[in-house]
């Protein structure tokens, strides 16, 4: 076992290993230091064109006439559907002559 891991300890496999752990410190080092707390921190100039503006993602559709038609078509349909299952068993004795 011992002999396994020796075998794959190589001057390149810890130089890089060395590297990405120095990289990936020195990241989150950096990203801690630079870290907005308050708008005191951020320029005037840049919170003034900012102020007023609505969400910065994207927008979604508005609604329209057609959607709103299609969505009332789909909600009868589904009331009709019910209806039908709840009067389907009264159907059914109607036929074999129980009522």
């Amino acid at each position: 076992m011992l002999s396994s891991i020796r075998r794959h300890l190589t001057y390149a496999n810890v130089t890089a290993t060395l590297a990405l752990v120095f990289a990936m410190s020195g990241g989150a080092l950096a990203a801690g230091h630079y870290l907005i707390n308050s708008t005191r921190q951020i320029n005037p100039k840049v919170l003034k064109s900012l102020r007023g503006r609505a969400a910065a993602g994207p927008q979604g559709r508005p609604a329209t006439k057609a959607r709103q038609a299609k969505k009332a078509r789909q909600a009868k349909k589904a009331r009709q559907a019910r209806k039908a299952s709840r009067d389907r068993p009264a159907r059914t004795r109607e036929r074999q002559g129980e009522t």
